[in-house]
């Protein structure tokens, strides 16, 4: 029989779909007794099967064709707002030493790069005014400047797994005051 229809065998779909043992069960089970039962549950089966198989493409083409156009993204944003040091790699003194310096001519302006400088959110500006300033300044370190775990923990003198624990308790400290705070309010005003 394969030999005869040796078209319809090689189809991709076909094959993957009779790679299957149940699959195949349901196949012999309808050429060996070709009723109108065992014709239908291979349809529906068939049908699952290759639906399936057409979101399981659509995901997999999805995530890919998204992950390039995101690398296209951060590649063009990277080439526009290329990072400005006043200080050549070769001058003495890190990362760290040039933000200090940086963010000195910023207070100097009246800016400032502080963390709640660029949220509007006036109750995560109230949950940032919990923290105490060391997990203030990690954040703003990580989430302003994008520094590492370990280019901090060099700034601190301290070890990047403690840099990692400050920064998990206040993101824990966040995620407390909004659960706490501004869902329970939500929650009383449209239950009560």
């Amino acid at each position: 029989m394969q030999q005869q229809y040796s078209s319809f065998f090689e189809q991709p779909i076909i094959h993957v779909f009779l790679q299957n043992p149940e699959h195949m069960k349901i196949f012999t089970e309808t050429l060996d007794t070709p009723s109108s039962h065992n014709i239908c549950h291979l349809n529906e089966t068939f049908k699952i099967f290759y639906y399936r198989a057409k979101i399981y493409k659509y995901m997999c083409s999805l995530i890919y064709f998204f992950s390039v156009d995101f690398d296209k993204r951060a590649r063009k944003q990277r080439e526009r707002y290329r990072m400005v040091l006043d200080a050549t790699p070769s001058d003495a003194g890190g990362m760290i030493d040039r933000i200090g310096n940086y963010d000195g001519q910023l207070e100097k302006t009246g800016e400032t790069n502080d963390l709640s400088s660029h949220i509007s959110d006036e109750e995560m500006i109230k949950a940032l005014q919990k923290l105490t300033a060391k997990q203030n300044l990690v954040l703003t370190m990580i989430f302003s400047y994008g520094l590492s775990n370990k280019e901090i923990a060099a700034y601190f003198h301290e070890s990047p797994q403690n840099i990692s624990s400050i920064r998990k308790q206040a993101l824990k400290k966040l995620r407390k005051h909004y659960t706490d705070e501004v869902y329970d309010r939500k929650e009383k005003s449209h239950c009560g």
